[in-house]
């Protein structure tokens, strides 16, 4: 575990802290894992809509007039929708 130092105070922290606990600096480190959890969070948010959407082409498909099926696919879509802006 090597050491780096703080841009802001200049104490020395461990490379894998998330933010610096002098000053509550935030590390490269910290910034990196924060946007790896905001990018699996947004791609399940669109698999969701995504699986909503094909339940909806398959239930249209194979159940001829039913209502529920256009419902589902509209919020299937708001959800993928929802999922690309999502932070």
């Amino acid at each position: 575990m090597p050491l780096i130092e703080c841009q802001e105070c200049g104490k020395e922290i461990s490379d894998k802290a998330d933010a610096c606990p002098k000053c509550g600096a935030p590390t490269k480190f910290g910034q990196k894992e924060k946007k790896k959890e905001r990018n699996k969070r947004r791609s399940n948010v669109q698999g969701a809509g995504c699986l909503l959407i094909l339940l909806s082409l398959i239930l249209g498909f194979t159940v001829i007039g039913l209502p529920f099926a256009g419902i589902l696919g509209t919020v299937g879509l708001i959800i993928v929708i929802i999922g690309l802006f999502t932070n």
